[in-house]
């Protein structure tokens, strides 16, 4: 099992005094369960902006996609050629998740995501309601369990 940090959150040092951006772990491991099929509300602080929503597996986030792209009126070389891409990623996945030792996830997928920003307004989203959202997890300064909403 990956060790915590143990750091309280300091960067890693890096060549030439730089630093790396600290993933939690905790955080990590609930991306790994909802790769697995568990899906769960979560809020996320990303870049000074609250982003609300569910986690889903990677896997159902490109399949999403690539559902998008097939009902679309995009012309059918476009299509096919986007479909084929997302289709590869997904099953990349599965891939990913059968590796003896586990993966190191980098990016974090939410379903029915609301945009929250600074200043209290209403919470930006797609018409009709939230959509798919990927993320960055090294881009992700904190989070908490439950959805967020408008006041």
């Amino acid at each position: 099992m990956e060790k915590e940090d143990e750091r309280a959150g300091a960067p890693a040092p890096q060549g030439g005094g730089a630093t790396a951006p600290v993933v939690d772990g905790v955080l990590k491991r609930l991306v790994r369960i909802a790769n697995l099929g568990g899906g769960f509300a979560v809020t996320l602080l990303v870049d000074g902006m609250l982003v609300s929503g569910t986690m889903v597996s990677g896997r159902e986030y490109f399949d999403h996609i690539t559902d998008g792209i097939r009902g679309s009126s995009s012309p059918e070389v476009v299509k096919n050629s986007l479909i084929q891409l997302f289709e590869q990623t997904a099953s990349e996945y599965q891939e990913m998740l059968d590796q003896p030792g586990g993966y190191d996830p980098a990016f974090i997928h939410l379903k029915d995501a609301a945009f929250f920003v600074p200043g209290g307004g209403p919470p930006i989203l797609k018409k009709g309601g939230g959509t798919y959202w990927r993320g960055s997890l090294a881009s992700v300064g904190g989070f908490n369990f439950g959805l967020t909403t408008a006041s």
